[in-house]
C-alpha cells in the first residue's frame, strides 16, 4: 500500500516538458537513435512518460553553429518529475565528450500540456505545397 502511495504522489509531482534537440548533421540515424535511446532510459528510469517522440528532419539552421550549417531535430514531449528534468539536463551539459559533441543546441521547456498537432513549421510547408499545387 506505501509503495502506490509513494508512486500516486511521484505521479501528482509530474509535469509536461517540450524537449527540443538539434543535433550534429553527420551523425547516422543508427547514432542518432542510439542518443535519444539514453535520454528515454532516463525518463523511463524516473518513471517518467514519453508523449511524443518526432524526428523533424535535417534542417539547415538559421545561422552557422560551430562548423555546422544544418542539424538534425529532434523533439520529445514528455511526463517527468523536476529531478529527471535536472538529469536529463546534465546528462547534456556533462555526460561526456561523447553526447556533448553530438549536441550542438537544445532547449528544455515546461508547459501546460504536450500538443499532439504537428508543429507549425511543418504546417507552413504543407500550406505552401499545397498551394503551389492548386496555381500549377
Amino acid at each position: 500500500m506505501c509503495e502506490q502511495i509513494k508512486k500516486f504522489i511521484k505521479f501528482i509531482l509530474m509535469n509536461f516538458y517540450e524537449l527540443i534537440f538539434i543535433v550534429r548533421p553527420d551523425l547516422s540515424s543508427s547514432e542518432l537513435d542510439k542518443l535519444m535511446a539514453n535520454f528515454l532510459e532516463i525518463i523511463e528510469r524516473h518513471s517518467g512518460k514519453v508523449i511524443a517522440n518526432e524526428y523533424w528532419g535535417l534542417k539547415n539552421l538559421a545561422y552557422k553553429i560551430g562548423n555546422n550549417k544544418k542539424g538534425h531535430y529532434s523533439f520529445l514531449g514528455v511526463q517527468m518529475t523536476k529531478e529527471c528534468k535536472e538529469e536529463v539536463e546534465n546528462k547534456i551539459k556533462l555526460g561526456g565528450i561523447e553526447i556533448s559533441s553530438q549536441i550542438i543546441r537544445h532547449m528544455v521547456l515546461r508547459v501546460e500540456e504536450i500538443n499532439k498537432t504537428p508543429p507549425q513549421m511543418f504546417k507552413s510547408s504543407n500550406a505552401e505545397v499545397s498551394a503551389i499545387n492548386v496555381t500549377i
